[in-house]
């Protein structure tokens, strides 16, 4: 039975990391926003899924049926047919930013993880409701953040050290090379609860695809809301995933 609602992650799942969507990809996703409520979660910024994404779709795409959770669904956007709207955000107050940050340092500086490693752009990037740490910087290439960490244990040592020093936060491992923090309760599980509330739906007739659903992935905390899941490998997949719903 096709699901009411689908939910995708976005980073190697809709798209390469950090690269634009593909026309096969934008074309498929298109034909599926004509029938389907569609919802994208993911660590990005709501200007990164436009930039990456949503801009590139075809103009006769159904948005009102397109839901943006950026930052871990520490957002939610909807559009009017004119505009995005905000329908909430969980941002980060400064002293919490300040905290965030300086555990980071503590534990790079412990930690010596980013010796001589090439660094392209800032590693330490806040998005507003979220604190992300991308080991080569916000500019890596795929290629280079491929290799960086691709059994995540660098990341789950760093996630484990924070965790010690400020357990008050929601602290989790995202993209190939990125710690996401946000305020504690604040995750991927938002945007089931928030479209299951908003149209009385059961999480039973929704669906979650994502490359990350493993123990430990960014997407495995979608799991504890009950909802039925689809783990892709890649964006080629996730569009013979789409086609099977058109």
């Amino acid at each position: 039975m096709k699901p009411q609602v689908i939910l995708f992650d976005l980073d190697d799942t809709l798209t390469e990391s950090k690269q634009k969507v593909s026309e096969e990809m934008a074309q498929v996703f298109s034909r599926l926003l004509e029938t389907s409520k569609v919802a994208i979660v993911s660590g990005a910024k709501f200007e990164q899924q436009l930039n990456q994404f949503i801009e590139f779709l075809p103009k006769e795409s159904n948005l009102k049926n397109l839901f943006s959770f950026p930052q871990n669904a520490a957002e939610c956007r909807t559009f009017d047919g004119n505009l995005w709207v905000e329908q909430y955000s969980f941002l980060l107050f400064d002293e919490e930013v300040v905290e965030i940050t300086g555990a980071l340092n503590k534990v790079l500086e412990e930690t010596k993880i980013l010796e001589n490693e090439v660094s392209y752009g800032e590693c330490i990037e806040n998005r507003g409701a979220q604190i992300t740490f991308s080991a080569l910087g916000q500019d890596a290439p795929v290629s280079a953040k491929k290799t960086w960490d691709p059994n995540q244990i660098k990341r789950k040592d760093i996630q484990k050290r924070l965790m010690e020093i400020i357990p008050q936060y929601e602290i989790v491992i995202g993209g190939m090379t990125s710690v996401d923090i946000t305020k504690k309760g604040i995750n991927k599980t938002n945007a089931v609860t928030w479209i299951s509330e908003k149209f009385s739906l059961p999480v039973s007739e929704m669906l979650y695809v994502g490359d990350s659903l493993f123990p430990g992935g960014n997407d495995a905390i979608v799991i504890q809301t009950g909802i039925p899941t689809i783990e892709t490998k890649n964006p080629e997949q996730t569009i013979e995933i789409i086609k099977s719903f058109l």
